[in-house]
């Protein structure tokens, strides 16, 4: 999930000139070093600062990258992860809203109270998972679970990662259980992905060409998908979940 919202921000960012992007893993968050850079400020700095957050001190705590990304970072310690609160989330969230046309969220998951502020303000729900039995299982508790939080399944695409292993679970199979069609196939490349990685480069702009950086760019069409989603200030949030 994270390679896939890094990914989807870099499309972004070259298509309006600038994209946020926030990393919600407290405490082990990769999304720093995906793009190799390093943040001075983080999450958890927002948040213990959030009685007197105001643009100037947002813009501050995000750390710039060269395509156009602009970073929210997640605390890189554990202890730091605890000052993270889903009053300080919910305020970076609606800040960013009113500054940017586009943010993408990087979710550690969909229950804790952090992440649960943002699933509130998503226009799109990116669920991420692989066609084995264990990501079934997985995908299908956590849809149940968004089904009690409220969150409408019309916002809800299936993405199907790492797609076409060996004696993987049929797709047709995969979604009758899951009662919804997946909307997205995102192909396994493993040394293409690792080599952006290890290099700090995003795949769509290290190899553009490459049908691994199509697939992924194919994402960032969702912005000119809401299908009656409910966007606010004029800004989209496209959150991936795992």
């Amino acid at each position: 999930a994270s390679t896939l919202a890094v990914n989807v921000s870099a499309t972004l960012a070259k298509k309006h000139q600038q994209c946020c992007l926030v990393d919600l893993h407290p405490g082990r968050g990769d999304l720093d070093g995906m793009l190799d850079v390093k943040p001075q400020f983080t999450l958890a700095d927002l948040c213990l600062n959030q009685s007197r957050l105001d643009r100037a001190m947002f813009e501050k705590t995000l750390t710039r990258h060269d395509a156009g990304i602009h970073l929210l970072s997640a605390p890189p310690q554990w202890t730091d992860s605890r000052a993270v609160s889903p009053e300080g989330v919910s305020l970076a969230l609606n800040m960013a809203r009113k500054i940017y046309s586009h943010v993408v969220v990087d979710l550690e998951d969909c229950f804790h109270d952090e992440q649960v502020k943002v699933l509130q303000q998503t226009t799109h729900l990116l669920l991420v998972f692989r066609l084995e039995f264990a990501g079934l299982r997985n995908a299908r508790r956590s849809l149940e679970h968004l089904d009690n939080l409220g969150v409408a399944r019309r916002k809800i695409r299936l993405v199907a990662n790492r797609f076409g292993q060996p004696n993987e679970l049929p797709p047709d199979e995969v979604e009758e259980a899951l009662g919804q069609k997946i909307a997205f196939y995102v192909p396994n490349d493993p040394k293409t992905a690792n080599g952006a990685h290890n290099t700090g480069i995003p795949v769509v702009l290290k190899e553009p060409g490459c049908k691994l950086a199509q697939s992924l760019s194919e994402l960032a069409n969702l912005e000119a998908d809401t299908r009656g989603a409910t966007v606010v200030q004029g800004s989209k949030v496209l959150a991936f979940a795992h």
